[in-house]
């Protein structure tokens, strides 16, 4: 039994940036992808959906992997590469905080079997990676942090591998995919 209610306090914007950390975004998952396709997106988004996905999974020069026991600590690594190289300019002590933490917690939750990190490959490169937390219970699946090399256009990266990864959510049963803090 909780009550929930805002918290009255003063705006938290990040430093330096239009981040609204009091905006959540959560997408409601359907029960299967053709369902979710056609009540959460409009005809031109699921039209560039079904493009970049298309892409990734039939053009050889991408691919799409499941950090696994083997590649977590790589895969983590370039994470927070490509995490860094978009934020931690902006507040150089605060992106330190966070890739330490990340380090520092992530392989713990990856043994726990608490997290899903997919990764989208352009030949032998990393081009995105997302860091999601798996709540089984409540049936959602929470980023905590994405990275992207912003020079890759097509397919865009952060939209194929969120696609993919909402796409995984509903193949395994999550209700919700929570982007997390930020508009």
């Amino acid at each position: 039994d909780f009550e929930i209610a805002k918290k009255p306090r003063p705006p938290h914007l990040t430093e330096g940036q239009v981040i609204d950390h009091d905006v959540y975004v959560v997408v409601p998952l359907e029960s299967d992808w053709e369902k979710f396709l056609q009540t959460r997106m409009g005809s031109h988004t699921r039209y560039n959906a079904r493009t970049a996905l298309k892409r990734v999974e039939t053009d050889s020069e991408f691919r799409i992997s499941i950090a696994d026991k083997a590649s977590i600590g790589e895969d983590l690594e370039a994470l927070l590469r490509l995490w860094e190289a978009r934020w931690a300019s902006h507040n150089p002590r605060y992106a330190k905080y966070i890739a330490q933490n990340t380090r520092s917690m992530i392989p713990r939750c990856f043994e726990d079997g608490s997290i899903f990190v997919p990764v989208l490959w352009k030949g032998d490169d990393r081009i995105a990676v997302t860091l999601n937390f798996a709540d089984r219970r409540k049936g959602r699946l929470i980023q905590f942090l994405a990275g992207r090399d912003p020079g890759v256009k097509r397919p865009p990266p952060g939209f194929a591998l969120n696609l993919f990864t909402m796409r995984w959510a509903i193949e395994n049963g999550f209700n919700a995919y929570d982007f997390g803090t930020g508009n």
